[in-house]
C-alpha cells in the first residue's frame, strides 16, 4: 500500500505544474557544462567502461572515484531512450532523457529513498541514495534532473545554444556514448607529448563517438574553433591535409612523433604567423617552401623531420650548410648554423635548437645532437621504424592516411600524458599501449578529429597462440560460451549466458554488443537460422518454458517467443530438410516430440507415437535421398522420418552411455557404458565393437572421423595417445575449413590441448583453460573458452 501511494505522489508531481512546450531530451544540454555526455544504453556502456583494460586502470584515480561517487544513483534509474549529461565538474552534473513508463519503475533498493518537493514552485522528485541527492522535474515529455537544486533551475532556464545543437548533430546517434567537450568552460586538456602545446588553445570544441572494447578505445569527431586566431588548430586554416609518412622514419624505440601537413607553407606559415601574433619573416623562409610535412620525433633529444616532395631543390637551400663532418653507413652528418632557425619559425610546435643534420631519401632530419641522427640512420637502413611494426600498421588502418595534425606516442608517453591530466602520481602499466595515435584533419572550418589508445599484443614468432582477449562478464558464466556467425563481417562472435541468464553477445574484439535477460537458463547449443531466407541470421535456442528467435540485435524476432505448456527437457533441433530454409523446430518434452515452423505453428503431419522418455537431443541425418530423425528413448535407439514414423526398426535395447548420437561413414553410431562402439546401417544391421572403454568415456565424431578417450588414452582417427592423467572433458571434433581439430581440456590443471586428425599437438598448446571450447579455422584458428567463474577468452593462432 505504501509503495502504491508513493507511486501516485511521483505521477502528480510530474503532471502539475510542468511546462507544456514541446521539447526534446537534447535541448537541455548546457553551453556552461566543461562536457556534454550522450549515453544511448547506460548498461551496455557499463559492461563496456568496466571491461575496457586501460579506464580499469584509471579507476584508483581521484576524478574516476568522484565521477564513481557522484553517479552512483544513476544505477538505480532505468530509461529506454538517451540520455543526455551534463558535466560541470566531476561532482556536479545535470541530465535529460525522454520519459517512458519504465522510467518509474526505479531499481529496488531498501537504501533508496524517494519524496517529493518544491522548488520556486515548481514540482520536484527527489531521490537520495548513499547520501547523493537527484532531483527531477518532467517538462513535456522529458525528464530533466540534477543533483543539486541550483543546476536543475538553471537547466531548466537555459536551453541548448543552436551552436551546441549542430555539434551534437555530427556525433552518430546510435553510438554507446558520444560526447562534447567544451575547451572554453575547462583549462586546457593535456593532449600533447610537449608540455609547450598543452600551455596553448588547440580548440574550442571536440565533439566526437567513443567506441570502446577490452583492449582498445576509439574516438572519432570532429573539432571546432570559432575564433580564427586564438586557437592552435586554425593554424591548418585554407591548407589541405598531405600524406603522413613520419612513421618511415621513427625509430620503434622513440617516444612519439608529431606530424604536422600542408600543401602551401606561406598559407600554414601566415596562419602560424597570426596565432603568434607576430610578423612574418622573409628570413630562410624558402627552405620549407617544398616540405609537405614537418616532423618531430619525440626521445631524450628531440629530432624535427622535414618531408619534401622536391629533394634537390631542398638541398639546394641547405647549400651554404653542407660542411661534412662526419659519415655514418655512408650517410653524411652535417652541421647546420642557425640552431634557432626552426625554433623562431614553428613556435610553439617545436622549441629545440639543432647544430646537426643529414638527408635519407626526401626525408631531412635535424637534431642538438648526432646520436639522434645516429639512431634514426640506423633504424630506416634496418626498417625498423614504426612503420613496419605490426602494432602501429594496426593503428594505421584505424586512421586516415592524411591529416593535418597527427601524434603518435608510446606507452611511456600515453602515461605521462594521462598523468599531467588526471593529476595523478601512481604507475600505470601502460607498456602494452605501443601505439595511440591523435589525429586532427582540417576540413573548411572545422577538422576531423580521430584517436585510437591500443593495447597491442606482440606475436614474437609464427604458429604461435596468442590470448587476444580476456573478457569479464557481471555475473559467473552458466554456460560455455559459443561462437555464432555476424552475417554482415562473416566474423566469429561470441554467444554466452551467465547465471542471472543474461544472455550476452560479444564481438571478436571483446566489445560486448547486447546485453538481454531471460528468464531461464538456454538448454544446449544456440542454432542460427534464417527465418526471412534474406541472408540475415537468427539465433534460436529452448529455455524450459519457452522458444526463442533472437536477431542480431537481441530482439525478439516474431511470432518468438512461443511460450510452451509442458517442460522441455533437450536442447532445441532445428531440421532443414531440402536446403531451402523451410525451417522445423522439434522440442522434446518428457516423452513427447513437438514440431513448428517457421511460424511457431505445430507442423500438423507430424505424429511420434511416445512411449519412453527421450533421454537425448534428436538430430537429423540424411543417407542418400532420405531423411532420418534419430534419439535416445531410455534404451532404446528411435530412429523416424519427417513425419514421426518408425523408419528403422531397432529391435535391440542398449545401456547407451552418455555421449550423443553421430552419423558416421554414414552409418548411425554410437557407444555403450560397456566401451562398446555400436553402428547401425540404413537397412537395420548392427554391429559391435569392443574398444575396452571405461564407463565414463568421452565419444565425438563427424561424418568422417571419430575420436574418444577413456581415462588419459585418447584416440583420434585410430591413433592413439597417452596424456598426463588428469580429469578431461569429453574430447571434441571440430570440423572445420576442411581440417579436423581434436581438443580436451584438463580441469585438474586447467590447460587445454588442441590436436589435429594425425593426433599431433598443435603447436604452443597447452594454454590456459577451464572448460571445454568452441573452435573455427576461417583465416586462423580461433577458440573460445571459459576463463575465471566470470571470465571468456578468446585465443587465435597465426
Amino acid at each position: 500500500m505504501k509503495a502504491l501511494w508513493l507511486s501516485l505522489i511521483i505521477l502528480i508531481c510530474f503532471s502539475c505544474k510542468t511546462d507544456t512546450k514541446h521539447y526534446k531530451a537534447e535541448d537541455f544540454i548546457n553551453d556552461n557544462a566543461s562536457t556534454v555526455i550522450r549515453i544511448s544504453n547506460v548498461e551496455n556502456l557499463s559492461s563496456n567502461l568496466n571491461n575496457n583494460d586501460l579506464l580499469s586502470q584509471l579507476s584508483s584515480t581521484k576524478n574516476y572515484i568522484n565521477l564513481k561517487s557522484t553517479f552512483e544513483i544513476f544505477s538505480k534509474i532505468n530509461s529506454e531512450y538517451p540520455i543526455y549529461l551534463n558535466l560541470f565538474s566531476s561532482e556536479e552534473f545535470s541530465f535529460s532523457t525522454t520519459y517512458s513508463d519504465v522510467f518509474l519503475k526505479l531499481k529496488d533498493d531498501k537504501e533508496l529513498v524517494r519524496d517529493s518537493i518544491t522548488i520556486d514552485e515548481l514540482s520536484v522528485e527527489k531521490m537520495t541514495f548513499n547520501n547523493k541527492n537527484l532531483f527531477l522535474s518532467k517538462q513535456g515529455n522529458v525528464i530533466v534532473g540534477a543533483n543539486t537544486k541550483e543546476r536543475l533551475k538553471e537547466t531548466l532556464q537555459t536551453l541548448a545554444s543552436d551552436q551546441l545543437l549542430k555539434l551534437l548533430k555530427t556525433t552518430n546517434e546510435t553510438t554507446e556514448l558520444s560526447i562534447i567537450k567544451n575547451e572554453k568552460q575547462t583549462l586546457k586538456t593535456p593532449l600533447f607529448i610537449d608540455s609547450l602545446l598543452n600551455t596553448k588553445q588547440l580548440t574550442n570544441y571536440l565533439a566526437f563517438d567513443v567506441d570502446l572494447s577490452q583492449e582498445n578505445i576509439l574516438l572519432n569527431g570532429i573539432s571546432k574553433a570559432t575564433d580564427s586566431t586564438k586557437s592552435l588548430i586554425n593554424i591548418f586554416k585554407n591548407t589541405i591535409a598531405q600524406e603522413n609518412e613520419l612513421a618511415l622514419i621513427t625509430p620503434n624505440n622513440s617516444d612519439g612523433f608529431l606530424s604536422i601537413t600542408y600543401n602551401d607553407y606561406q598559407i600554414f606559415k601566415s596562419n602560424l604567423d597570426a596565432f603568434n601574433n607576430k610578423k612574418s619573416s622573409e628570413d630562410y623562409t624558402t627552405l620549407l617552401n617544398n616540405i609537405s610535412e614537418i616532423g618531430i620525433i619525440y626521445n631524450d633529444s628531440n629530432a624535427l623531420v622535414l618531408n619534401t616532395i622536391d629533394a634537390e631543390y631542398t638541398k639546394n637551400q641547405l647549400s651554404d650548410q653542407q660542411i661534412e663532418i662526419e659519415t655514418y653507413r655512408s650517410i653524411p652528418i652535417y652541421s647546420f648554423n642557425k640552431p634557432d632557425f626552426f625554433k623562431n619559425e614553428l613556435a610553439p610546435f617545436f622549441n629545440t635548437r639543432v647544430q646537426y643534420y643529414c638527408q635519407l631519401d626526401q626525408f631531412f632530419i635535424f637534431s642538438n645532437t648526432k646520436e639522434v641522427l645516429l639512431d634514426i640512420i640506423a633504424n630506416y637502413q634496418n626498417k625498423t621504424t614504426l612503420f613496419f611494426k605490426a602494432y602501429y600498421k594496426a593503428v594505421s588502418k584505424q586512421l586516415s592516411s592524411h591529416s593535418s595534425l597527427l601524434q603518435v606516442v608510446n606507452g611511456k608517453s600515453l602515461e605521462a600524458i594521462l598523468k599531467t591530466s588526471l593529476k595523478m602520481s601512481a604507475s600505470l602499466d601502460l607498456e602494452p599501449y605501443r601505439t595511440s595515435a591523435v589525429q586532427f584533419t582540417y576540413d573548411d572550418d572545422f577538422a576531423h578529429f580521430n584517436a585510437v589508445f591500443n593495447k597491442s599484443k606482440v606475436v614474437k614468432e609464427l604458429n604461435t597462440v596468442t590470448e587476444k582477449f580476456n573478457i569479464k562478464l557481471d555475473e559467473d558464466i552458466l554456460n560455455d560460451p559459443q561462437f555464432v556467425k555476424n552475417h554482415v563481417t562473416g566474423k566469429n562472435e561470441i554467444l554466452v549466458q551467465d547465471v542471472k541468464n543474461t544472455l550476452y553477445l560479444i564481438s571478436n574484439t571483446g566489445k560486448i554488443l547486447w546485453k538481454k535477460t531471460l528468464k531461464e537458463e538456454i538448454l544446449g547449443k544456440i542454432e542460427q537460422v534464417d527465418l526471412l531466407k534474406n541472408g540475415k541470421l537468427q539465433y534460436a535456442f529452448t529455455t524450459k518454458k519457452a522458444m526463442y528467435v533472437l536477431d542480431r540485435e537481441g530482439n525478439d524476432t516474431k511470432p518468438f517467443p512461443v511460450t510452451l505448456k509442458d517442460k522441455v527437457t533437450q536442447p532445441l533441433s532445428v531440421f532443414e530438410y531440402e536446403g531451402r530454409k523451410n525451417y522445423r523446430f522439434l522440442i522434446t518434452q518428457g516423452k513427447e516430440l513437438l514440431m513448428l515452423d517457421a511460424k511457431g505453428k505445430n507442423v500438423s503431419g507430424f505424429k511420434y507415437k511416445k512411449d519412453n522418455t527421450i533421454t537425448s537431443q534428436p538430430k537429423h541425418f540424411r543417407i542418400g535421398t532420405k531423411d532420418y530423425i534419430a534419439f535416445k528413448a531410455k534404451d532404446e535407439l528411435i530412429i523416424l522420418d519427417r513425419v514421426g514414423s518408425i523408419r528403422i526398426p531397432v529391435k535391440e535395447n542398449f545401456k547407451f552411455s552418455d555421449n550423443e548420437l553421430f552419423l558416421n561413414q554414414n552409418k548411425f553410431t554410437f557407444t555403450t557404458e560397456d566401451g562398446e562402439l555400436v553402428t547401425l546401417t540404413a537397412s537395420g544391421a548392427i554391429a559391435k565393437q569392443a574398444l575396452g572403454l571405461t564407463k565414463n568415456h568421452g565419444f565425438d565424431a563427424s561424418s568422417v572421423s571419430s575420436t574418444y578417450l577413456t581415462e588419459n588414452k585418447l584416440t583420434i582417427n585410430g591413433k592413439t595417445i597417452e596424456l598426463d592423467f588428469g580429469n578431461y572433458t569429453k574430447p571434441q571434433l571440430f570440423y572445420s575449413n576442411d581440417k579436423i581439430f581434436v581438443s580436451v581440456t584438463d580441469l585438474q590443471t586447467q590447460k587445454l590441448y588442441v590436436f589435429d586428425s594425425n593426433a599431433k599437438l598443435i603447436y604452443n598448446f597447452p594454454v590456459f583453460a577451464t572448460a571445454s571450447i568452441d573452435l573455427k579455422n576461417t583465416h586462423q584458428i580461433e577458440i573460445v573458452t571459459k576463463g575465471d567463474t566470470n571470465s571468456i577468452l578468446f585465443y587465435t593462432t597465426n
